[in-house]
């Protein structure tokens, strides 16, 4: 098990996202024993991260994604925007 570096940001829709070496993921589901499932953001990539939801250990990562990653200057722009507008509607 390996401590896993990730950020965490919020959706257009106030979903949590994480930032895991550049990739967006999506929480899937939860499995057995306090396990997340989080999947890759892109809708036919096959890619996934299991986590464990108390402590945040990697539990098992499959990351060969099939597509490019996101440049870092637009994971940037997505977070500020995104925060931008939760503010606008609060």
């Amino acid at each position: 098990m390996n401590v896993i570096n990730f950020n965490t940001m919020l959706s257009e829709k106030n979903k949590p996202l994480k930032v895991i070496a550049v990739q967006k993921f999506r929480f899937h589901k939860f499995l057995i024993n306090d396990v997340e499932h989080w999947c890759c953001t892109v809708k036919t990539c096959k890619c996934f991260a299991k986590v464990n939801s108390l402590i945040d250990i990697e539990i098992e990562i499959f990351n060969e994604h099939k597509h490019k990653p996101l440049p870092e200057n637009i994971l940037t722009r997505q977070k500020i925007s995104n925060n931008l507008k939760r503010k606008a509607v609060d």
